[in-house]
């Protein structure tokens, strides 16, 4: 898939004006009485973080392809390889299962030591978001084939 660079160069500009929305908000938030208002920058922080991440990542991938094309071609070649595409979803199944057990626990772990139940109930929303999306997808992939 081509990235051109107008896109990872949106991803970075984005998440740098995030972060640096963040950075100016940040004074002006906290003085205020509301929870959700002190927030904001975080949140801002967070998404930033994530976006600038992820231009730096297409970026960085990208000058590693145009500096080695010999090398960009086996890249290629390999991420479409049948066995490293087995493997790679391999690994996200396995990683998928570990999260579904760790947000359990952590839902439990919430629920026993008391914290808001407003945290709790979007956690379990979470939760059960990903299990109901689960089974679609499951039900859609066998349709399929």
């Amino acid at each position: 898939m081509e990235i051109s660079k107008a896109r990872y160069g949106v991803y970075l500009l984005l998440g740098l004006a995030s972060v640096v929305a963040a950075i100016v908000v940040w004074p002006y938030t906290m003085d205020v009485a509301s929870n959700m208002v002190q927030a904001i920058p975080f949140v801002l922080l967070s998404i930033g973080s994530g976006v600038l991440g992820l231009g730096v990542r297409l970026a960085l991938k990208r000058l590693a392809r145009d500096s080695v094309p010999h090398k960009a071609k086996q890249r290629e070649i390999d991420e479409k390889d049948e066995r490293n595409v087995a493997l790679r979803n391999d690994a996200k199944a396995r990683a998928f299962d570990l999260m579904l057990i760790a947000i359990g626990a952590l839902l439990i772990a919430f629920a026993f030591t008391g914290v808001s139940k407003i945290v709790i109930l979007s956690l379990g929303g979470t939760y059960l978001f990903v299990l109901v999306s689960t089974i679609y997808f499951a039900i859609k992939v066998n349709r399929y084939m």
